[in-house]
């Protein structure tokens, strides 16, 4: 890898405050990360260390006080709100606690409009959706509506969602937090299975640390940066 040029996700010296109560709060001080394309890397530290807020960051969906976002050898940080909207919805890939799915769309219709906004034909974003809930284990259930799902399942729609647009990174928010511990091993089986397949850079938010302990690396975000943690702790 070109560290002039880094491809995957790259984050570098991020910092991000917050005025409450005229207070100021610092959450991320000078927070820098690096992830290989193919890489999966957990994050783990407390409610309220900034987790969301540095996904957020690195997903250009907030920016930073200080430092700069690299995703596939672009920097991010001065772009326009244009590119950067078109990065997000090309390159990156989402993954929340919550599935959001749209009630009133099958399994397959809620991850094949997502490709249909970049303007894929309805016909190739169908077969992609699919190709990739077919992989999620969901085959017997393409046109089932989100309430013919359970928690478990929708969750895995949601994953093909994410993936639906060849994203380069992909960002996931305490992904199983919302599941019983059975159902959280199949989902993340199913988000890591995938993640590798696809080749992306992963960085996922989790309290789970069993779950931590199975990606490539763990990392702690602690006093607004970002430390490495053993891989065998």
């Amino acid at each position: 890898m070109n560290d002039a040029n880094p491809q995957g996700l790259d984050l570098q010296n991020i910092g991000k405050h917050f005025t409450m109560g005229g207070e100021e709060l610092h959450v991320l001080n000078g927070a820098s990360l690096t992830i290989a394309p193919g890489e999966i890397v957990a994050m783990l530290g407390p409610s309220g260390a900034g987790k969301s807020t540095l996904l957020h960051i690195a997903g250009l969906l907030d920016r930073p006080d200080t430092g700069e976002i690299t995703i596939d050898g672009q920097a991010c940080g001065s772009l326009g709100d244009t590119d950067r909207t078109r990065i997000r919805r090309t390159a990156i890939g989402f993954v929340y606690q919550f599935h959001n799915l749209l009630p009133e769309f099958t399994a397959t219709d809620n991850v094949a409009l997502a490709c249909m906004i970049n303007g894929v034909s309805q016909k190739d974003a169908r077969k992609r959706a699919r190709e990739l809930l077919e992989i999620l284990g969901l085959s017997e259930r393409l046109e089932h509506m989100p309430t013919q799902l359970s928690g478990g399942e929708q969750q895995r729609v949601a994953i093909a969602r994410a993936m639906a647009n060849h994203p380069r990174i992909l960002l996931a928010d305490e992904p199983t937090g919302n599941l019983d511990e059975n159902t959280a091993d199949t989902v993340f089986d199913a988000l890591i299975t995938l993640a590798r397949e696809e080749k992306v850079a992963a960085l996922i938010a989790t309290h789970n640390i069993g779950l931590a302990k199975r990606m490539d690396r763990r990392i702690v975000l602690h006093n607004g940066r970002l430390e490495g943690q053993p891989v065998s702790g």
